[in-house]
């Protein structure tokens, strides 16, 4: 179940910053299928084996992400907060290309809320999660899953499909009918790319920072 309040200023606000992620998106979207698997993405102290062999270790992590649904585009930068250990909590930062802000998301226990501005805020339960994604960037995604997923992680909540690369890394993905492929950068244990597939609708992220 979903309730939603609104004001029309916040509602137009959100439909002229969604048009400029969509204007962002195509180019954003081209550049992430360019770049080269050389980059390593920046890590905050020694948090590699933490994060890639603690279950659900807290963390924060900064990027970029692209979303293609059929011909539409949508780019953005977020960051993201997650702490199931001491807090239970979610925090997504979404922006756009320029810095504005587009929606925050938050997850306490089994409730998530999406603000599109100080009066726009919608309430989700956790199994509808992914509604919260789609309403700020046009794309359903799982805030279940997407914690394990960004991590290079298989989430434990329900079967997979996997492949590792060389050196143990997962390289290859199938889960709740996602396609996930990671690029990892020089020997890193967290990935620096991410590619994933649902159907028609794909996903690119560019992870630029881990943190704790």
């Amino acid at each position: 179940m979903m309730i939603t309040t609104k004001t029309q200023t916040g509602a137009g606000t959100f439909i002229k910053n969604l048009y400029s992620l969509r204007l962002w998106g195509i180019c954003f979207f081209v550049s992430v299928v360019g770049l080269t698997g050389c980059a390593t993405a920046p890590v905050v102290g020694n948090i590699e084996d933490t994060l890639s062999d603690e279950e659900d270790a807290p963390f924060t992590v900064e990027g970029r992400l692209a979303t293609k649904i059929q011909q539409d585009a949508v780019s953005a930068t977020f960051s993201w907060s997650h702490d199931n250990v001491t807090h239970n909590r979610d925090e997504i930062l979404l922006s756009s290309p320029l810095g504005t802000m587009i929606a925050k998301i938050q997850r306490f226990d089994e409730n998530i809320k999406l603000y599109r501005g100080e009066k726009d805020i919608s309430v989700f339960s956790l199994e509808d999660g992914g509604k919260a994604f789609d309403h700020a960037l046009g794309f359903p995604l799982p805030i279940r899953e997407l914690p394990y997923w960004l991590r290079g992680m298989a989430s434990p909540d329900s079967p997979a499909d996997i492949t590792h690369d060389d050196i143990n890394r997962i390289a290859t993905l199938n889960q709740e009918g996602w396609s996930i492929t990671y690029v990892y950068g020089a020997a890193n244990r967290l990935p620096d790319r991410i590619t994933a597939q649902y159907g028609d609708n794909a996903l690119r992220i560019k992870i630029d920072r881990w943190g704790r």
